[in-house]
């Protein structure tokens, strides 16, 4: 017999239609079970994803030019809950480096990472 469920389907489900293979199916043999704790549900994240913008250092309007810092840091993406991490200029994610189409940019990067590490770049459409 093959039993197709939709995705999603708690796997309790599919063995509250199976049974437990013990007691012929019978659930109410595990009645000496403490109830299971009730599910917690996490806070809703208030946080953002989007790094800081890094100041442009060169006053040419056709040049784009910083300085990034990859290092061990620290985060905190819950109040009070600070995590060691790597971070680019202090934070995680790292700066954003905002462009116009056409510009130059010229980015000094220094590793103060304890291993090798590299940048790449996203554009966007914004």
């Amino acid at each position: 017999m093959r039993l197709m469920l939709p995705r999603g389907t708690a796997m309790g489900s599919l063995l509250a239609l199976l049974g437990c293979g013990e007691h012929g199916g019978e659930h109410d043999a595990h009645g000496d079970l403490p109830p299971a704790p009730p599910m917690i549900a996490p806070e809703p994240w208030s946080g953002s994803l989007d790094g800081p913008v890094i100041e442009d250092e060169n006053p040419d309007p056709g040049v784009v030019e910083v300085t990034l810092t990859a290092a061990p840091g620290t985060a905190e993406y819950q109040p009070g809950r600070p995590i060691e991490a790597w971070t680019y200029n202090g934070t995680v994610p790292g700066p954003r480096i905002e462009a116009d189409l056409g510009d130059r940019v010229i980015v000094h990067f220094t590793n103060d990472l304890p291993e090798p590490t590299t940048i790449s770049s996203t554009p966007s459409a914004e």
